[in-house]
């Protein structure tokens, strides 16, 4: 039975763990606000359990799709492959309204390597991407029903304390550690800035799990700032 008050969201919970990946941060982020800023049932599809127990991965995803139609899908790489057909099938055949929150930065490459992709998505009620970037390069690809919605994310604001005024001044990133986002650029122009005065006048700090394919050279480089 379908019920008018219900959305599904698909997406990488992290199970009972306490991941702290991008993907399954802003998956969470996104159910707390729903929770937090309506009054309807939110469906929840963890696909952290696609391994774990698919049993029950494939019957939340049935449940999923009877109950509403309307869902939210977060998912990348081998979930685009699992779950866009799927979601294509129903948007034409059940009316099922599909918003697609797209994870990472990559998706026109997938649409380039992956053809049927273009029919997927614009078979989507919309696609909601990061970046204005990424919006004209999938509009290239035929993609045309593309929204920016940058990330976001609730904060506590902290109070200012004077010590962030004086030397060494103090800078931070929280993200996955990894080239792509822009680590290498912030830990070179702290180096540059500490390099001009000759002392220390600058600190990166660096919140985050490490990419398994950058570690080595994380390590390697012996990046510390």
């Amino acid at each position: 039975m379908v019920d008018n008050k219900a959305i599904g969201i698909i997406g990488h919970f992290g199970g009972k763990e306490n991941i702290l990946d991008g993907q399954t941060i802003k998956t969470k982020i996104l159910y707390d606000e729903l929770k937090q800023s309506t009054s309807w049932n939110i469906i929840k599809v963890d696909t952290y359990y696609k391994s774990k127990n698919p049993f029950k991965l494939l019957w939340d995803t049935i449940h999923c799709l009877k109950t509403t139609k309307d869902i939210i899908i977060l998912v990348s790489h081998n979930g685009k492959r699992m779950y866009f057909p799927l979601l294509n099938f129903c948007a034409k055949h059940f009316k099922t309204r599909v918003f697609h929150d797209v994870i990472g930065g990559n998706l026109d490459k997938y649409v380039i390597k992956y053809p049927k992709f273009k029919t997927y998505l614009n078979s989507f009620k919309i696609n909601w991407v990061e970046t204005e970037g990424l919006k004209y390069k999938l509009e290239d690809q035929g993609i045309k029903n593309c929204e920016v919605i940058p990330n976001f994310k609730r904060l506590n604001i902290a109070r200012v304390s004077e010590n962030l005024f004086q030397e060494p001044y103090r800078f931070c990133i929280f993200s996955r550690v990894m080239k792509e986002k822009g680590i290498e650029v912030a830990i070179d122009a702290i180096q540059s800035i500490n390099r001009e005065y000759g002392k220390t006048i600058c600190e990166l700090d660096i919140y985050g799990k490490i990419d398994n394919g950058y570690k080595e050279k994380f390590k390697k480089e012996n990046f510390l700032v």
